[in-house]
């Protein structure tokens, strides 16, 4: 029988006083010691509670309103001393039962020593109910008020929408220091759900209002309405002399009456971030949240971020510029942040992101693991927020990284951005279904935020749920500044044929602070329809933007990437020419193998295979055993491609057994596992992994190997006779190709291949 923690208190209170008529006063302030709350909370425990034994029996017979006074318990409870009983337990069982049902209550604290412990370690309280008929017997042990601290795991929660602080000291730079310092504290709760700030940009626009229009109380009162909220919270700092005043209150959003108060004094301005944690605590008490949770989830804000004003406020503004999709701003105000306090573990953890998000991965896989070394000084909310970026931006532990995130999600289920995470972290192991889940989550959670727009349409183009993609996509895209989301739109108006859609979003980074993304992405595109000209040209505009921008990394990649997409479309010379070109620039070895790794791949493609087998025997050492992508994808790759390159086909599909469950995070596994296959004389088994990559136009729509992918199964149904199947593999080849550049040998190959056909 599931229970929620006030309900479950109710009736442990109501079982220690059966057959009492309980005033609604005692019960208020029995279940909801030192808070403010109005009877309607406790009439709706009443309800839940009645309803849970109304599965059993008649709830409406065992908790019996009495009008006008309160409540009534008239089950038979008999106290006996049965075994011995642990400190702190409360067992309750029945007695003659006829059914009976199971709540288990999960606590925090330490099992005593001898206690038995479930696979979390977590020390279990159950309580068996019986139906009708039967009498209650409560065996105890420890004070009575120890019931108090009683939670399950997952908490109801509040929705609550903090409004502004009123700044009444006029000191202007505190205004988003402190809005910062409350959402940090109130944050760590998992009892407290607050709306996001994109839900909010979203309700003010539906309201005829600017979406950055300051909230006042009155304003997130009609917010909190509009999202069915239950509460909104306003602050406000007053200075008298040298002291400082905070007050928080919240109001319920629908009777706009105070339910809970809280007030805290500074004695200087250093003092006030420590009078804002104080005020945060005692609101969290008087809302409901148990001691215990209190106990776990509350860390000064000083120990959680930083006891510096300056930083905090840097700090915040580098997250607003983030937010909107200013990395590049954002980054400074995080450098900055960490410049007056080097100790600032969130400052580091957002930078790595800003890296990241610039394609600067070495760089984020620094800055994430300098923040896991000062994670012990944040929230737990905070430290599994920093391990999860360390897994994934430092170790490259794509696996673990979903274990983090899942595990922060069991705790704080309301968090729409590491659904978002975690649909981007199963997008990338190529595993789409998950993904959508996790994203179709976030979404619910939050349809305003451009970067879970971005993380599902993703997942859904990867799994050619195209429609739905651009569904999603189109939402946010008028508002976005993110890239990720009109880089989908332009692939799927690539797939779609859409050249107005094409043109409008394959550009939009050129006015955004995004040219070397697009020029990227128009770079594979016109590739993959056998533009080489035109795919040289974009890649290396795309480089000239990324030095300009200061981004070396990015400006070797996209190198990287012309002499791949030279590779493909079967040239050789010039592969090798743009390689030359980047000797002294081939960068370090960075997570998932990347620079080096794909340095190496290449290499071996043209036939360097020294190299490819330097860096194998280098990272397939175990020093690098926990980044997924290297060891189950790159490095399965690059010793399949040396082995095929040594004329041992069978070898190479058997050395690509480790990357199949993640075959289809892109395109690059089938393809050459049909290669060695077809080498290999499996023509069938050719044949499926280029129908699997056909099958799946929506992994990667722009890449070459897609649309050589026809023309490879062409050549192989002319191998097994199959002519008339063979021709629309040819045909559905050259349409792809139709403005390819005619000089080019394979382009000319398959026209000839198809007029010797018929």
């Amino acid at each position: 029988m599931a229970l929620g923690p006030k309900t479950f208190d109710l009736l442990v209170y109501f079982a220690y006083h059966p057959n009492k008529l309980v005033a609604r006063e005692e019960l208020l302030a029995a279940v909801w010691p030192s808070s403010f709350v109005e009877e309607s909370n406790l009439a709706q425990h009443v309800f839940l509670l009645r309803k849970a034994l109304g599965s059993v029996g008649s709830g409406e017979q065992i908790v019996v309103t009495v009008p006008g006074k309160g409540y009534q318990f008239t089950a038979t409870v008999e106290h006996v001393a049965r075994n011995p009983v642990l400190q702190g337990q409360l067992r309750l069982h029945a007695v003659e039962s006829i059914t009976r049902l199971v709540v288990e209550e999960e606590i925090e604290d330490e099992a005593p020593e001898g206690q038995e412990q479930t696979d979390n370690g977590k020390a279990r309280r159950w309580l068996a109910w019986s139906a009708a008929f039967g009498a209650v017997v409560v065996v105890a042990a420890g004070a009575f008020a120890s019931w108090q601290w009683l939670h399950p795991k997952h908490a109801e929660h509040i929705d609550l929408v903090l409004s502004e602080i009123e700044n009444e000291t006029g000191e202007s730079n505190l205004d988003t220091t402190l809005n910062e310092a409350l959402r940090i504290d109130l944050e760590q709760s998992p009892y407290l759900n607050l709306l996001t700030r994109s839900r909010i940009r979203e309700t003010l626009v539906k309201m005829q209002r600017s979406k950055d229009e300051k909230l006042t109380a009155a304003l997130a009162r009609e917010v909190c309405e509009r999202n069915n909220g239950q509460v909104v919270l306003r602050g406000a700092i007053s200075q008298v002399g040298k002291r400082f005043v905070f007050l928080l209150n919240a109001d319920s959003c629908v009777s706009n009456k105070s339910v809970a108060g809280a007030k805290a004094e500074a004695n200087s301005r250093e003092e006030v971030l420590a009078a804002v944690d104080q005020a945060a605590g005692q609101i969290r008490q008087r809302l409901g949240e148990s001691a215990a949770s209190l106990d776990k989830f509350q860390v000064p804000i000083a120990t959680v971020s930083t006891p510096s004003l300056e930083a905090l406020r840097a700090y915040s503004e580098g997250d607003q510029s983030f937010n909107k999709g200013n990395m590049r701003t954002a980054a400074l105000l995080y450098e900055n942040a960490i410049k007056l306090d080097p100790t600032f573990a969130s400052a580091y953890k957002s930078l790595s992101w800003t890296y990241y998000n610039e394609a600067e991965f070495s760089r984020a896989a620094e800055f994430s693991k300098k923040a896991f070394d000062l994670r012990e000084r944040t929230s737990e909310r905070e430290r599994l927020n920093i391990e999860t970026t360390y897994d994934y931006l430092g170790l490259g532990d794509l696996e673990a990284t979903a274990r983090s995130l899942k595990l922060y999600l069991d705790i704080y289920p309301d968090s729409a951005g590491n659904w978002g995470n975690l649909c981007n972290v199963y997008t990338e192991l190529g595993q789409y279904g998950p993904a959508i889940g996790a994203g179709e989550k976030a979404w619910q959670i939050d349809s305003n935020s451009g970067f879970v727009a971005d993380a599902l349409a993703r997942a859904y183009e990867r799994a050619n749920r195209f429609d739905d993609a651009k569904r999603v996509a189109h939402a946010v895209a008028a508002e976005s500044s993110n890239w990720g989301t009109h880089s989908t739109l332009f692939q799927i108006a690539y797939v779609e044929h859409d050249a107005a859609n094409m043109k409008i979003n394959g550009e939009w980074g050129f006015a955004h602070q995004s040219a070397r993304l697009s020029l990227n992405d128009l770079g594979f595109s016109a590739a993959g329809g056998g533009r080489l000209r035109e795919a040289k040209s974009d890649f290396e505009r795309a480089r000239t933007e990324a030095l300009r921008d200061g981004n070396v990394e990015f400006a070797v990649q996209v190198m990287r990437n012309l002499a791949g997409v030279e590779i493909d479309l079967e040239e050789p010379a010039e592969a090798r020419a743009t390689l030359d070109g980047l000797k002294g620039e081939g960068g370090s070895l960075n997570v998932g193998g990347g620079t080096l790794g794909e340095m190496a791949f290449l290499r071996a493609e043209l036939g360097d295979l020294e190299a490819a087998k330097h860096f194998a025997d280098t990272v397939g050492d175990g020093s690098k055993a926990t980044d997924t992508v290297l060891v189950c994808c790159r490095l399965p790759v690059l010793r399949a491609l040396m082995a095929l390159k040594g004329h041992r086909p069978a070898e190479a599909v058997d050395l690509l057994e480790p990357a199949r469950p993640y075959q289809l995070r892109d395109f690059k596994v089938p393809y050459l596992r049909a290669e060695a296959e077809t080498e290999a004389g499996s023509i069938a088994a050719a044949e499926a992994d280029y129908r699997l990559i056909l099958d799946n136009k929506g992994v990667d729509p722009i890449a070459p190997v897609y649309s050589l992918s026809h023309l490879r199964l062409a050549r192989l149904l002319v191998l097994e006779k199959k002519t008339e199947a063979a021709r629309r593999e040819y045909q559905a080849f050259l349409n792809a190709w139709n403005d390819g550049d005619p000089e080019l040998k394979i382009l000319a190959d398959a026209r000839r291949e198809l007029t010797d056909l018929k």
